[in-house]
């Protein structure tokens, strides 16, 4: 009971403390009129909140940084300001380093390892990154989690509320912000859920036979998990070589003042080829859309030939019942097609008590290409497209249920990735890098499935005879429409002439459309035949033996034709 007296009157001492804190540091206040719900935060408001955060410890530390994502509550310039903000935490010394040390591992850090460094390389409000060194001279990096972070945790995740005083948007916003720290920081502060990831980026899925492998396989990897040295508040990974991608956001566009560009193509050890942003995008959205986990954010090192190797960050994985919900509306918005896009949109997202589908339906089809460069580099990027949408789904009173708010996170995270990768002040030309992937991953899919047939003789056989059968009954069935068409016809005596006309205009357009259908044939043959790999395109011979037939069937239409006009 004394033990229990103890720990309250501690936290309300806590929370005291956080109060007077906010008081001092709050500046202005919360506006006394605050806006209504989905009023995204402006920079104003974001500076005010990052000022009065720092100061009070990693979880409000954290909270802010977790606000930088979130472009349905924050206007882009102020998940810029809050990204940009120092957190204001130091490093934690060196004695509660080694006690965590031995109450995760068991030993002393002179026990585990051959050499290592005490002060980090590396810290943020949860985690902080050191250098070390195992037996057999094998350099790590040892990913440790804040020592005491789980007691300021219980203690002062319930005090973000306070956060009131200095929050400038609508309660239900905070509210809503508050809900969504607390499950990602589950999350990311889990080093399990990263050492299972990094390990399934280390090593991929066996490539079927006969099929490429995913760009995800060829383009990405992960450092090494040493799981001897790791426990669910310590990850230690081999350390790589290669040029990391500075931390925070970076916004098409608009270059920090706080970094060097990247270097232009082909210069330096580590250059960045001109491709390496879309196959960047492109691999992410094969990782989410495959059941893979993915990076919300993470971490990035670009290694010397091209590879970029995924370090500590969080990640995530897609339900299945999401996933191919979530691909439709990608697509949709993709192919500019509002009405589908909101039809798959309403699906992912919960309605609150003043939610209107209908407005959210207007606005979509009323969005115009969102013109914020720092968002995108396009008037009409699809990440920008995507962020706007998360905006208006929130102003209609709709919230994003967790695989749509994880798939937005991500998704922003990945535009500002790709914006690094290919800086426009390096170089390199003003095109969209994720609708370029994702109109790759669709021809992908697309044809996968002739892929398949390629693959399995049987199934391909089956389609063939199918389209043979067809091919044969088409001209009994084009004769006993015309047929049709004739007996319908009720004319006084002069009737047979226009039978006869409207009998040989039908042929006319029949020879017309299978003209059409040949070239259709050709044309998609041949973008066929260069996806599939040499030696399988048998896709070829099945095109030969369609314009085959069409080109007999084409032939008897126009000896038809010919008689038609003999007889009149």
């Amino acid at each position: 009971m004394a033990r229990l007296s103890l720990a309250r009157a501690a936290d309300a001492a806590r929370r005291r403390e956080v109060e007077r804190h906010l008081a001092a540091r709050g500046g202005s206040g919360a506006r006394r009129f605050p806006p209504p719900a989905g009023t995204p935060l402006d920079v104003e408001g974001a500076r005010e909140l990052a000022r009065a955060t720092t100061g009070l410890g990693p979880v409000f530390a954290a909270f802010a940084h977790y606000l930088s994502w979130r472009a349905d509550l924050c206007e882009p310039a102020a998940c810029l300001e809050l990204a940009e903000a120092p957190c204001g935490i130091a490093p934690a010394p060196a004695a509660a380093v080694a006690e965590r040390l031995v109450e995760e591992l068991g030993a002393t850090a002179a026990e585990l390892f051959d050499d290592f460094e005490v002060e980090p390389v590396s810290s943020d409000p949860l985690w902080q990154v050191h250098r070390a060194v195992l037996p057999g001279r094998r350099a790590v990096l040892v990913h440790l989690r804040r020592p005491g972070l789980e007691r300021e945790i219980e203690r002062d995740l319930p005090l973000l509320p306070l956060l009131r005083a200095v929050w400038h948007g609508s309660q239900e916003d905070l509210a809503d912000a508050i809900a969504g720290f607390g499950a990602a920081l589950e999350a990311a502060i889990d080093a399990h859920a990263m050492a299972a990831a990094l390990i399934a980026l280390a090593a991929p899925a066996r490539v079927r036979a006969g099929e490429p492998p995913s760009e995800a396989s060829v383009l990405l990897t992960a450092p090494a998990v040493e799981t001897s040295f790791s426990t669910a508040a310590v990850l230690t990974v081999s350390a790589l070589a290669g040029r990391r991608l500075a931390a925070g956001q970076r916004f098409p566009g608009t270059p920090s003042a706080r970094e060097n560009p990247g270097p232009a193509p082909g210069a330096g050890r580590y250059g960045v080829a001109y491709d390496l942003a879309p196959r960047m995008a492109l691999a992410w959205f094969e990782l989410a859309f495959a059941g893979e986990r993915f990076p919300l954010e993470a971490d990035l090192l670009l290694l010397e030939g091209g590879r970029i190797a995924v370090g500590a960050g969080t990640f995530t994985r897609l339900a299945g019942s999401s996933r191919g919900c979530l691909w439709e509306y990608l697509c949709a918005t993709a192919d500019h097609d509002p009405e589908r896009a909101a039809e798959r949109l309403l699906a992912e997202l919960a309605p609150g008590p003043q939610a209107d589908a209908a407005l959210l339906e207007k606005r979509l089809r009323q969005l115009a290409p969102l013109g914020d460069r720092r968002l995108s580099a396009f008037r009409d990027g699809l990440a920008g497209h995507l962020l706007a949408h998360w905006q208006l789904a929130r102003r209609c009173g709709f919230t994003a249920r967790p695989a749509l708010a994880d798939f937005y996170r991500g998704v922003f995270w990945l535009s500002c990735v790709t914006a690094r990768l290919a800086p426009a002040e390096a170089g390199f030309a003003a095109d969209d890098p994720l609708a370029i992937a994702l109109e790759d991953l669709r021809w992908r899919s697309r044809w996968s499935e002739w892929r398949r047939l390629g693959l399995e003789p049987g199934a391909a056989l089956r389609l063939m005879e199918s389209y043979a059968l067809s091919l044969a009954d088409l001209p009994r069935q084009m004769e006993a429409a015309l047929d049709r068409l004739e007996k319908r016809q009720r004319e006084p005596p002069t009737a047979p002439v226009r039978d006869d006309r409207r009998r040989h205009a039908n042929i006319g357009t029949a020879v017309a459309a299978l003209g059409m259908l040949m070239a259709a044939v050709a044309l998609v043959a041949g973008r066929l035949a260069a996806t599939m790999p040499a030696g399988r395109r048998w896709i070829e011979g099945v095109a030969a033996i369609l314009f085959a037939g069409l080109g007999a069937l084409l032939l008897g239409l126009a000896r038809g034709a010919a008689r038609t006009r003999k007889d009149r």
